[in-house]
């Protein structure tokens, strides 16, 4: 066997990996004058990192409706959901209610309101990001939830005591329809047919921001409704610099 056998090599064979290595890139031709990329830099796609850090920066219900259903809301309504980091309304409500023990209980556990007419209505609104803190105050008795979205998510979370609630926000007419799609009671999924009837609507009524809250559960029926009016106190309103 010669001794040189195995070493030349055919000129078909592919280039040695010295080659790849080390060889230079071709130069790439240079960008005319004018040219946007040039100018002002070649856009990047939108990926679900930026919709993330976009979420993390923005007010949670206008990132949660999207630019065109919230431009296109009443300012009443703007001014409520807006991004004040504080924003205090004070107003009026009438919440009704069955009187029975189950429902009483149930009430109080969640931290619900008891049935009364034109109750005086306090509202504080706390801010960070996409995340709301509510307090409200009906009569003196203090009810809290914490409205948040969570990633990518369109849905609005809401946790009231042991429940979080998921609800999907549309726009009906001047309003915000709020649709429940879920609700966990100490973190356990309820199935569909124990979650019951709930209606939630947020909009305007004779020029001023108008809520109107049903809930109706299977057996226990009217579990708490309550409707009524806030104004917002805009000069202890916060605004997000």
């Amino acid at each position: 066997i010669p001794a040189n056998a195995g070493i030349q090599r055919s000129t078909q064979d592919p280039p040695s990996w010295r080659v790849f290595l080390f060889a230079r890139p071709t130069a790439r031709p240079p960008l005319p004058q004018g040219h946007p990329a040039k100018t002002s830099g070649i856009p990047l796609p939108e990926t679900r990192l930026s919709r993330i850090i976009s979420r993390m920066t923005s007010a949670l219900f206008p990132s949660l409706l999207g630019d065109d259903v919230w431009r296109a809301l009443p300012v009443a309504v703007q001014a409520m959901h807006g991004d004040a980091l504080t924003l205090h309304a004070n107003g009026q409500a009438d919440v009704a209610g069955v009187s029975h023990w189950p429902a009483r209980c149930l009430r109080s556990l969640l931290g619900l309101p008891a049935p009364g007419a034109r109750q005086p209505l306090a509202l504080t609104i706390e801010r960070h990001g996409m995340r709301e803190t509510w307090t409200r105050r009906f009569a003196g008795r203090r009810m809290q939830s914490v409205l948040h979205g969570r990633g990518n998510s369109t849905l609005l979370y809401e946790r009231l005591g042991p429940a979080t609630l998921a609800f999907a926000l549309r726009r009906d007419g001047d309003a915000i329809d709020w649709q429940l799609r879920s609700l966990h009671v100490f973190g356990v999924p309820t199935p569909r047919f124990l979650r019951g009837d709930v209606l939630s609507r947020s909009g305007v009524r004779d020029g001023r921001y108008h809520f109107h809250v049903d809930v109706r559960l299977p057996l226990l029926g009217l579990l708490i409704g309550y409707q009524g009016w806030l104004v917002p106190d805009t000069g202890g309103a916060v605004p997000n610099e």
